[in-house]
């Protein structure tokens, strides 16, 4: 599929992200409700070592596509089905971690209003992002896409 056709069918993942976590942001400041049971220290540092595991994850699928010279923006044309690194694991690394980060933003504030962007964070990203790259990834590359993604999970 050319990137014109690629390009109305696919909503920018990190447009998703901001509009999520800015809405996740703006309900936590208006009604602050927390979501775990009692204040402590164990939620901001488990939310602070999710967030950096999200980076990690979705920086190692960055660094695969750049390592086989394919493009990043789901707008341009890719060069390779990347499989290798973090792919091997989970179709969609920098999603994960999009979604890891808000999931840890939400532990590490107490704040429902952001766990339930991070859910809805999910849930556009599977609707208007990831499903339609794979119709494209199976229009690229065939059965080897089918391939990949009978053996590697969308998620985790």
């Amino acid at each position: 599929m050319d990137g014109a056709a690629r390009h109305e069918r696919i909503v920018p993942a990190p447009l998703i992200v901001l509009l999520c976590l800015g809405a996740g942001a703006l309900a936590h400041h208006f009604f602050p409700i927390r979501f775990l049971p009692g204040p402590g220290v164990v939620a901001p540092v488990a939310g602070t070592l999710l967030c950096i595991g999200a980076l990690v994850i979705g920086g190692s699928g960055v660094r695969e596509f750049h390592r086989h010279h394919t493009p990043t923006n789901p707008f341009k044309p890719r060069t390779a089905l990347v499989t290798t690194g973090v792919f091997r694991y989970t179709r969609n690394p920098m999603y994960l971690g999009f979604a890891l980060l808000a999931l840890g933003v939400a532990i590490a504030l107490d704040s429902l209003a952001f766990l339930l962007a991070a859910v809805a964070l999910t849930a556009l990203l599977q609707v208007a992002v990831i499903r339609p790259e794979e119709r494209s990834l199976r229009t690229s590359f065939g059965a080897a896409f089918d391939a990949y993604a009978s053996r590697t999970r969308r998620w985790i």
